[in-house]
């Protein structure tokens, strides 16, 4: 285990913050997002968030940061085969690992500040 890991497991407990996070205090308490809402909540290509949690599944996996239940997504449609999406754990997670978006860098001063 390398320490930014264990730096985000201290704090993989402490979705409070995502209050704050404007588009992430709009959904349901118990919402699982997709990959492309994701996306647009942090401003980032849809692959970047796949990208991330292929690389660190692991991760995603011992946070219970996934979420199979329901997935809000922009483009959601009937007849569509249910697939994988992110709990708020998941996005606490892209919060503190996505590098270039402002709403991440948001979410890390409120782990820091709160």
């Amino acid at each position: 285990m390398n320490a930014a890991w264990n730096a985000r497991r201290a704090q993989i407990d402490r979705t409070d913050v995502l209050e704050h996070v404007k588009a992430i205090a709009q959904l349901p308490k118990d919402a699982v997002v997709s990959d492309s809402y994701a996306a647009q909540i942090y401003g980032v290509p849809t692959n970047t968030i796949v990208q991330l949690r292929t690389r660190n599944l692991r991760e995603w996996v011992e946070a219970d940061a996934m979420g199979f239940d329901d997935i809000l997504s922009p483009n959601a449609g009937k007849g569509r085969k249910p697939q994988q999406g992110h709990n708020r754990r998941g996005l606490l997670l892209l919060g503190m690992m996505l590098r270039d978006s402002e709403v991440a860098k948001n979410v890390r001063r409120l782990l820091l500040s709160l």
